[in-house]
């Protein structure tokens, strides 16, 4: 493979918005399974107290009244409170993490939608893909990610109930009161730690998202300069427009210029070209003018056609001043008006001049 074909540049900004438009960036599912982690260490810490409370009061109304059930409706109305509490603590436990976990997803995204992951694609059924898929490098690392982070939190949980198992057995002991708050505590003992654990997880996992995006958006040297002929032009295509264009340029000069009279010069840095016709146009008219290179143009293709040309440099700086097909303002009239009769008489000697 050549120097130029090999992709070892960065990726340049306009490539990073195309790959990101098209739904590859850096996205790191730790990140999203931390955030639901913290999400729920919050609620717990947040929310749950109050409905704890809640529930220890239907808990114990339950075991007061629990030799009193003579009917499944009686039963049904007595622990229909405690279910209500744990519907309320499954609700909001789902929510806030779900909405953390779509947070986190839209938030490393820049809140861009993959369209082309909606939908169905009949591809992902195939088998012998899928078996592909499975067989690769990359689900081997995935995996082998996913056994590294269960060990992980794994080893920390263990050690959070290792350490707090004791004092957790002892609560049989306590009134009955007790003991949902005993198990909120412990659980928010644990989600802290898996949140700790899977944060730096989360951060290896970011970091080596970020490096493996940046890897399949390199480039190579001949991309980036394909990349600025679509910004900057094919030069090509360029200097093939620009020949059109003073074509194109000479083309309307030479039609502009076949309706002079007169062409009024500085003698060499200004050119302006009058249209008079008598008794057909009210006052001159500048069909053409041009400065150096361009009075040059008009001086040469005034000669090819045969319009006398007529030094007169203050009158040529100030007719210069005019737009194109404009009439002349009138302060001009007598200085135009001279060298039009002087022409005029210049044409009877020369029945050659176009006039």
């Amino acid at each position: 493979m050549a120097e130029n074909d090999s992709q070892t540049e960065a990726a340049t900004p306009i490539r990073l918005t195309k790959a990101q438009s098209d739904g590859d960036g850096v996205i790191s599912r730790e990140v999203a399974t931390f955030a639901t982690l913290a999400a729920a260490v919050l609620v717990f810490v947040g929310i749950i107290p109050a409905l704890i409370g809640k529930l220890t009061e239907s808990l114990t109304e339950l075991l007061a009244h629990a030799g009193q059930v003579n009917s499944s409706a009686e039963m049904i109305a007595l622990i229909s409170p405690d279910i209500d509490v744990i519907a309320e603590i499954i609700i909001a436990t789902g929510l806030c993490i779900s909405g953390a976990s779509i947070a986190a997803t839209l938030l490393q995204t820049g809140f861009r939608l993959n369209k082309k992951a909606i939908g169905l694609h009949f591809d992902r059924l195939n088998p012998i893909s899928g078996l592909s898929d499975i067989l690769s490098l990359r689900h081997t690392v995935i995996s082998s990610q996913s056994i590294l982070k269960i060990i992980c939190i794994g080893s920390a949980v263990y050690f959070i109930i290792n350490k707090h198992i004791d004092m957790l057995f002892n609560q049989i002991a306590l009134p009955v009161n007790s003991i949902p708050a005993t198990i909120v505590n412990a659980l928010v003992t644990i989600l802290v730690a898996g949140a700790l654990t899977q944060g730096l997880i989360a951060a290896v996992d970011f970091l080596w998202s970020k490096r493996q995006f940046a890897t399949r958006t390199q480039m190579s040297q001949g991309e980036i300069k394909d990349e600025q002929k679509e910004i900057d032009g094919d030069p090509a295509i360029k200097a093939k427009l620009k020949i059109l264009r003073a074509l194109q340029a000479k083309r309307n000069l030479k039609a502009a210029m076949a309706r002079a009279a007169v062409v009024v010069t500085n003698p060499t840095h200004y050119a302006v070209a009058l249209e008079y016709h008598a008794g057909q146009t009210q006052a001159p008219r500048v069909v053409a003018k041009g400065a150096d290179h361009m009075a040059a143009k008009i001086r040469e293709m005034a000669r090819e056609l045969r319009i006398p040309i007529v030094p007169n440099p203050p009158l040529a700086r100030a007719l210069f001043t005019l737009d194109e097909d404009t009439e002349i303002a009138q302060e001009h009239y007598r200085a135009v008006a001279e060298v039009i009769a002087y022409i005029w008489k210049l044409a009877e000697r020369r029945p050659d001049l176009h006039v």
